[in-house]
């Protein structure tokens, strides 16, 4: 997985310094989700006709326009939408494992346990509960997911986003425990380390921070991998990374 891949991934938990709550950003936001999801679901259904750079540009973008999204968009729609980030974020990582090769992506076994995430009810209500908010407030309708794009089967849930509304304002906007978690889980994948459920939610809760204090102009690659290993260790991670996510393509 590419650098791109992973500040995209982990860039929610830095959205609830910044965030916004404007109906017209979310509105234009949501224009530009949709486009992003049809070509994802393009790119993933007719793998036999995607190229690999199409697949990582498909993928990445969605996760992107997931991340701008949540940060302007009202509270209600930040669980919703934090369920879809980590759903299509667990896609792009299985992907840029396998270099975004098409060919192996058609029988590969993380890219297939991906794909039936979508299957699952906690997707399929953010989907609803998004789609409802575009309709009422945006006054304009959302195509259906496709159903080929979700593999058929079944695997283990997303973990639930809690709902339930703070009274707290610095609350409102904050990432819940359970999506630390999905991310920072995600997150150990892509060094190949087994997180506990704890050390995941350190892990993303810290990169969080750090990438909400650096822009990409002053941390470059080799600045922000020194601060993914200071942030592993400092979580307690007994098997620190040692290399940074693959972004070489599998030989055919």
């Amino acid at each position: 997985m590419c650098r791109t891949a992973f500040v995209a991934a982990v860039a929610v938990v830095a959205l609830s310094a910044c965030g916004g709550d404007t109906v017209a950003d979310t509105c234009e936001q949501a224009s530009l989700l949709e486009n992003a999801r049809a070509r994802v679901e393009r790119a993933v259904t007719a793998l036999e006709q995607t190229s690999q750079l199409e697949l990582e540009e498909a993928t990445l973008d969605i996760v992107d326009r997931l991340s701008l999204m949540r940060e302007v968009a009202p509270r209600d729609l930040r669980s919703p939408l934090g369920v879809l980030l980590a759903a299509y974020g667990q896609l792009t990582v299985t992907l840029g494992n396998i270099g975004w090769d098409p060919t192996l992506a058609t029988d590969d076994a993380a890219v297939q346990a991906a794909r039936r995430a979508f299957t699952d009810q906690s997707v399929a209500t953010a989907n609803t509960s998004l789609a409802e908010w575009v309709a009422d407030q945006c006054g304009r309708e959302q195509s259906a997911l496709d159903p080929a794009f979700a593999a058929s089967g079944t695997t283990l849930p997303l973990p639930e986003v809690s709902e339930e509304p703070s009274r707290d304002v610095d609350e409102e906007s904050a990432v819940s425990e359970n999506e630390l978690q999905a991310l920072g889980l995600v997150l150990g994948e892509t060094y190949g380390l087994a997180l506990t459920d704890v050390e995941a939610e350190c892990v993303a809760r810290s990169l969080g921070v750090t990438l909400g204090e650096a822009s990409d102009a002053v941390l470059d690659d080799d600045a922000f991998f020194a601060e993914v290993v200071k942030v592993f260790a400092s979580c307690g991670v007994t098997t620190p990374p040692t290399t940074t996510p693959s972004t070489t393509t599998p030989d055919n």
